[in-house]
Formats: structure tokens, C-alpha cells, sequence
């Protein structure tokens, strides 16, 4: 089958609790799972990670491969190319939510081995919740993200009619905002406006699958968060009394058995010089990190802003700038405090003490 030839003697045989594990097709959330698929794999559970045939390559190139105990099998590249999904993030989302249930049901069956224990999928996957019930196998939704932000999205439902029906922008209204409010701080302590939730709000396409997100988690068997109970306590209380599931929050889902012997990565340039020498020069805590990500896009004159108020702060920086970084070091200058990179190792970066 083509889903087993995709990762042919990757792994061996499943042994132990058997996990198949679905991220969301984006680097942020493929990340979060796979290390959660390490963490599994490291106390015994044979974890099948499911990605698309493009993701597979992605993840074979990138610090994100596989460990002992975590296998990758695929489905077919029916949702749209990593490469530009910003351009429609909705489209992306439709087809994230309507073409890949069929062929993973699909793999589910031709999968070797003894039959998952249990699905461990990204919260955004949603369809996951439907098929794991169908096949009476227990679902464990993974929220990669702050619990607060699950309880924004929680409360979409709340939302005046005409917001969730039309997709507008929410009108001046103190009524709407004030009954909102009320609601939100009789379960938590955090205090949520309307205009908060109004910017994520805007697009009926999306308010769609958020709704669909929140209302999957009723036939899940547990909800987890990439977070710690002392960070988000009124909130992961708050979650615990309306679901009837267990809320685990399971902290930051982070490789640290893979840190000391992690290769260094030159993601294909080799002109990065070696800026762990650099950041081991710098003063402890005194280097800021910019970094967009690999979806995110912005103006040139967002980058701009970004640039000159750098350059004005005069500030220590290592900024992660894929494109325009001609443009970038003409405006800031050699000013001999930052560097500019079109990639760098995030996870060992970040134990760096500056």
C-alpha cells in the first residue's frame, strides 16, 4: 500500500500501547505532536504518526524526524500545499476539515499491527473525534496552544446571534459586550472583552471550524494542553466543570532527551556562520528574539516598523527573516549588535542563556 511504502523500514514492528497520532498539517502543530509522540514513545506506547505524503518529506529534512518508537505512515496530498496555504487560510482550513477523514479512515484499516488504543489528535482535526467513536476507539484531543485561548474559543458560542450567522464585525454595542463580560468572569478569573474575541471573529469560514472544534471536544474522551495547571488554573478549572471529559494539561511539549545530542541543522544554507559562538558572547538575557514563523506574512512596511524600531532600541537581536533580509540589514545598518538568519535551530537557541 502506498501509506505503508511511504515510510517502508522506518520503524520496526508496533510493540506495547498502540497511539496513532494526527497533528494539524502546520509546522507549529506537526511540532507539538511529534514531541508529545516522543515523549509516549520514551515510556513504552508504539505511536504511529499520520501526516501527508509532502509533510513526510518536510518532516525527513527538518530536526523533526521521527524517534525510536514513532513510525510515519501518510495520506495522500489532498489539502493544499504547505507553500502558500496563507494566501487562503480558509480554503486551507475546508480542506483540512473535508478531504482527509476518508483516506485516513482508509490507513486505519490497512494499518499492520495491533488496532490504536487510542487517537491522539490535534483539537483542530476534529473529524478525528467522529471517527474514533465510530470505531469505538477513545480520542484525546491536543490543544498546542494556551489554555486561555481554548476559552476565548469556547465562548464563540456565547456570542450574539449576529455575529456567529453573518460573519460582521461586532457594532458599538455596550449591551452585548457588558452581558459577554459577565458571563465569561463568572467562570474565570481572567477578564475577556467583546473587541477581544472580535478580531478572531471575522470570517464566517473560520468561526465555522472554531465552533466545530469546540463542539467535537463533547465526544472526546479527554482534552490535553500543552501547559502547566499553575500558569492557567482558573482557566483549566473553569474548562473542567463544563466538560464532562477529563482537562489535562500536560505542560510544554518539548524534545529535551534529544537536546544534547541534536546534529546542528544547516536547513541547506551555509552561510549562517556560527551564531551559537555569538549568542554565548552576549551578556545573559540581553538578546532579543524575532522570529514570524512560517505562515505568518507581513507588509514591507510592517517590516519596516520592525526594522527601524530595532535599529532605534539599539537592543541585541537574532532575527529569523526568510525573505527581504537585504532590504532589513540596508535599513538597520552594521551596527555589529544583532544578526539576521534565514533560519536557526529554535530549541537550542533557546537554552542559550542570552
Amino acid at each position: 500500500m502506498a501509506a505503508a511504502a511511504a515510510a517502508a523500514g522506518d520503524e520496526p514492528r508496533v510493540r506495547g500501547c498502540h497511539i496513532v497520532a494526527v497533528p494539524f498539517p502546520g509546522r507549529g502543530h506537526v511540532n507539538a505532536m511529534m514531541n508529545l509522540s516522543r515523549l509516549l514513545a520514551a515510556r513504552g506506547a508504539a505511536v504511529t504518526f499520520v501526516v501527508t505524503e509532502e509533510w513526510l518529506g518536510l518532516l525527513r529534512s527538518s530536526s523533526s524526524s521521527a524517534a525510536a518508537g514513532v513510525r510515519l505512515r501518510t495520506i495522500p496530498n489532498v489539502i493544499p500545499s504547505e507553500h502558500g496555504r496563507a494566501a487562503d487560510h480558509s480554503g486551507f482550513l475546508d480542506a483540512v476539515a473535508t478531504e482527509m477523514e476518508a483516506p485516513f479512515e482508509r490507513l486505519l484499516d490497512e494499518l499492520e499491527g495491533p488496532p490504536p488504543a487510542a487517537l491522539v489528535a490535534d483539537a483542530y482535526v476534529s473529524w478525528v473525534v467522529a471517527v474514533g467513536n465510530r470505531r469505538g476507539v477513545p480520542v484525546w484531543p491536543l490543544f498546542p496552544m494556551a489554555a486561555s485561548f481554548f476559552f476565548a474559543y469556547y465562548h464563540y458560542d456565547r456570542l450574539p446571534a449576529w455575529l456567529t450567522d453573518d460573519g460582521e464585525h461586532a457594532p458599538d454595542s455596550d449591551n452585548s459586550e457588558q452581558q459577554l463580560v459577565r458571563h465569561i468572569s463568572s467562570q474565570a478569573s481572567s477578564s475577556i472583552r467583546l473587541s477581544d474575541l472580535e478580531p478572531l471573529i471575522h470570517n464566517k469560514r473560520t468561526v465555522k471550524h472554531i465552533l466545530s472544534v469546540i463542539s467535537s471536544i463533547r465526544n472526546a474522551q479527554c482534552l490535553l494542553f500543552t501547559t502547566m495547571y499553575e500558569l492557567e488554573a482558573s482557566v483549566i478549572d473553569s474548562l473542567q466543570s463544563v466538560y464532562s471529559c477529563p482537562v489535562y494539561p500536560i505542560g510544554p511539549c518539548v524534545p529535551y532527551m534529544t537536546l544534547e545530542d541534536h546534529r546542528t541543522m544547516s536547513n541547506g544554507d551555509t552561510s549562517q556562520g556560527d551564531y551559537f559562538t555569538w549568542l554565548d558572547s552576549q551578556p545573559v538575557n540581553s538578546v532579543l528574539y524575532v522570529s514570524l514563523g512560517s505562515f505568518v506574512s507581513v507588509s514591507a512596511s510592517q517590516l519596516d516598523e520592525i526594522a527601524l524600531g530595532l535599529e532605534s532600541s539599539e537592543v541585541r537581536f537574532l532575527w529569523i527573516l526568510r525573505e527581504q533580509s537585504t532590504r532589513v540589514r540596508e535599513l538597520i545598518g552594521d551596527t555589529g549588535k544583532g544578526m539576521i538568519l534565514p533560519w536557526c535551530e529554535q530549541l537550542k537557541k533557546s537554552g542559550r542563556l542570552a
